[in-house]
């Protein structure tokens, strides 16, 4: 699946929520535990999370895209136990074919007393996880940066047609002798953004850009 520049899919999920399946196969029962993760360092605790709530289980094999949709520099996995390359590249596979970013999956593995076989196991573990996020809830997700801009009342509603035509999204607006916005300004529009504020202020705005506030 295509992703657009600077925006892809990401969990319809709120902070700590998670998204989960089970299915018996052969016995054996496979929860599916999916969430919404950014970066390496939230993958990896998403997945210890996960791994301590089902200690309890023989398996716990992982998959995790913590950047965005298809990019693998942050992407990993593990077996956990099963077979080499019977789990957890499988499952990446899926995750980084998806079309969906900053995700990860954990595939819990009570063993029912019968064997899968590698085969089987692939599919398995394979399958979990594409079944799972099919149906997982997600939202397009827009890389912003975020500035901060000063200038004169006689300039607000310039700027605020500018954030329309631009996507940007008011963070914050106060006003005393002058007018102070914080604004979130899609990446592939900030040069735009930028050049199109100093323009409608007759070069008068000050603008600062201020880290991301996503």
């Amino acid at each position: 699946m295509e992703t657009e520049e600077n925006a892809w899919l990401v969990p319809d999920l709120k902070d700590g929520a998670v998204f989960e399946t089970k299915v018996v196969i052969k016995r054996s029962i496979f929860i599916t535990t999916v969430g919404r993760v950014r970066g390496l360092e939230g993958a990896k605790k998403f997945v210890a999370d996960i791994s301590a709530k089902y200690s309890d289980a023989r398996h716990n094999p992982f998959a995790f895209n913590g950047g965005p949709a298809g990019n693998s520099g942050f992407a990993g996995c593990s077996d956990d136990g099963e077979p080499h390359g019977t789990a957890g590249q499988p499952m990446l596979q899926v995750v980084l074919h998806s079309g969906i970013g900053e995700v990860a999956a954990v595939v819990t593995r009570y063993f029912g007393g019968i064997k899968l076989g590698t085969g089987g196991l692939v599919r398995a573990y394979q399958g979990c996880v594409s079944d799972t996020m099919k149906e997982l809830p997600v939202k397009k997700f827009i890389e912003m940066k975020a500035f901060r801009v000063r200038l004169s009342m006689a300039y607000i509603g310039a700027l605020k047609r500018l954030m329309g035509q631009t996507g940007a999204e008011t963070l914050e607006e106060n006003y005393g002798a002058e007018a102070d916005f914080l604004v979130n300004v899609p990446i592939k529009e900030e040069k735009r953004f930028a050049a199109a504020v100093v323009s409608l202020s007759s070069g008068s705005a000050i603008l600062s850009e201020v880290p991301a506030l996503q």
